[in-house]
C-alpha cells in the first residue's frame, strides 16, 4: 500500500512485488491558492511479506513550484551485502542508494549536482550511468557546461552510492540521509529539490536477510 501525507489519491498498476522487481505509482495534486514557496512531501510504503511480518519504508521529496525549470530526485536505499555472514542487517553491512534524478521542467538542465551534505553517510562519490532511460548520453555529475553532462526535459538519469551501517546506526535502528540535487537552465537561476530516505533496520532484522 502506497500513500502520502498530502492526500492524494495514488494509483499502482498492481499489489503484489516479486524479488527485485518495482512499479511505477502515480497521483495528481493541486496547489492550494493561497501559495507555497515550497512543497514538501512524505510517501509511505507498507508489505506484508509471505510470513506474514509486516515491512514498511518512507521517502521524502521537497519541491519548488514552478512552471519554469524544475528537477526531482528520489533516494532509494536497498541492503545488498550481508559482509558478516551473521543472517541480518548489522554494522559492517552494505547498503546501497539508487538515485533517479528527472528533468521534470521545461528546459535543458546542463549541469546536473546531486550532493550528500554529510559526506559521511556514504562511501565513495556519487556515480551515474553513461546513458540516461531516455537514451541520450550522460557525461556525470557537475561537469561544466557543454561538456555532456546535460539531462533533457523530461528524461532521467540512475546515480547509485553505497554506505556501510555502522554501529551507532543499528543502535538507533534506522540509517537516513537526504540528497540535494540542482540544475541549471540556460537562463535564469537554478532548479533544486532534495531526496531523503529512511531505512529501517529493525524491519530487517525482523525479517532477516536473503
Amino acid at each position: 500500500m502506497l500513500t502520502d501525507d498530502l492526500g492524494m489519491i495514488i494509483s499502482c498498476p498492481g499489489n503484489t512485488l516479486d524479488v527485485g522487481a518495482g512499479m511505477v505509482c502515480s497521483g495528481t495534486y493541486t496547489i492550494p491558492t493561497s501559495g507555497l514557496g515550497v512543497i514538501a512531501e512524505t510517501v509511505y510504503v507498507d508489505g506484508t511479506a509471505p510470513d506474514a511480518t509486516a515491512v514498511f519504508a518512507h521517502d521524502s521529496v521537497i519541491r519548488t513550484p514552478t512552471t519554469g525549470s524544475e528537477v526531482r530526485a528520489l533516494k532509494s536505499p536497498l541492503l545488498t551485502a550481508d559482509n558478516d555472514h551473521n543472517g541480518q542487517a548489522s554494522a559492517g553491512d552494505t547498503l546501497a542508494y539508487t538515485f533517479a534524478i528527472k528533468n521534470s521542467g521545461n528546459s535543458v538542465l546542463d549541469p546536473v549536482t546531486l550532493t550528500e551534505p554529510d559526506p559521511s553517510r556514504i562511501d565513495s562519490p556519487i556515480s551515474c550511468a553513461a546513458t540516461t532511460l531516455g537514451g541520450a548520453a550522460f557525461g556525470g555529475l557537475g561537469l561544466p557546461v557543454g561538456s555532456g553532462g546535460a539531462l533533457p526535459v523530461g528524461d532521467t538519469v540512475l546515480c547509485t552510492a553505497s554506505y556501510t551501517i555502522q554501529s551507532t546506526d543499528v543502535a538507533a535502528g534506522v540509517v537516513h540521509n537526504q540528497a540535494h540535487v540542482s540544475g541549471q537552465p540556460p537562463f535564469g537561476g537554478s532548479a533544486g529539490g532534495s531526496a531523503a530516505s529512511y531505512f529501517d533496520l529493525d524491519a530487517i532484522f525482523a525479517n532477516g536477510f536473503d
